[in-house]
């Protein structure tokens, strides 16, 4: 998964730590409900209609457009950003263990290792902001590891790692998503096209 930690920005003084999610199947951005109303975020209301896999869709749902800033860990660069938000946006993700001393490629990035971990992602970056945060640099070693990428949140690590020896795959999805095949397809991301109408518009 293309996970990374950042501080979000709001309004005033307002910040925290959050999880991002780099996601290019979604047209757009989005962030949670709860972070939005804890950073003061406020914006104008649309009304979303979101669509996934299967043709399957949740109606109309109102949302707000936000505006916020996203900066890495050491506070440099911020990087502004609008989003939509949603109560929430997907399960929580298995963040698989990441030993840097295990692969070469990795020790020169500044990264610390990481512990295997259950991640709730409070934001993801769809395609409107994803190319815009990708850096120029991407680290490759052998056949079958980790890649690291560049961006402007810090380095992102993805690609095959080896699975713990009781991880199971997972598929980041919605919440009240069915566990049946075909519910959890239908509704997996819910973002994979998406038709935004203003209120006046809908008027």
């Amino acid at each position: 998964m293309q996970t990374i930690r950042a501080i979000a920005y709001g309004e005033g003084d307002r910040k925290m730590v959050v999880n991002c999610l780099f996601g290019t199947g979604a047209e757009r951005s989005f962030v949670r409900e709860d972070v939005a109303q804890e950073l003061g975020l406020r914006g104008e209301t649309l009304s979303v209609e979101v669509h996934g896999f299967c043709g399957g869709s949740k109606g109309l749902q109102e949302s707000l457009l936000v505006s916020f800033h996203l900066s890495s860990l050491s506070g440099e660069p911020r990087k502004p950003i609008k989003a939509l938000t949603m109560k929430t946006l997907c399960n929580d993700i298995l963040q698989p263990r990441i030993s840097v001393r295990a692969w070469p490629h990795l020790r020169d990035l500044g990264l610390a290792d990481e512990e295997e971990e259950s991640l709730a992602v409070h934001v993801l970056i769809g395609v409107d902001y994803f190319f815009s945060m990708m850096g120029p640099t991407v680290v490759r070693g052998g056949d079958g590891g980790p890649v690291a990428v560049e961006t402007c949140l810090g380095w992102v690590i993805c690609g095959p790692h080896p699975p713990s020896q009781h991880q199971t795959p997972t598929i980041p999805a919605d919440k009240s998503a069915d566990v049946e095949c075909d519910q959890l397809l239908r509704r997996f991301w819910e973002l994979e096209a998406i038709g935004i109408s203003s209120e006046e518009e809908e008027a």
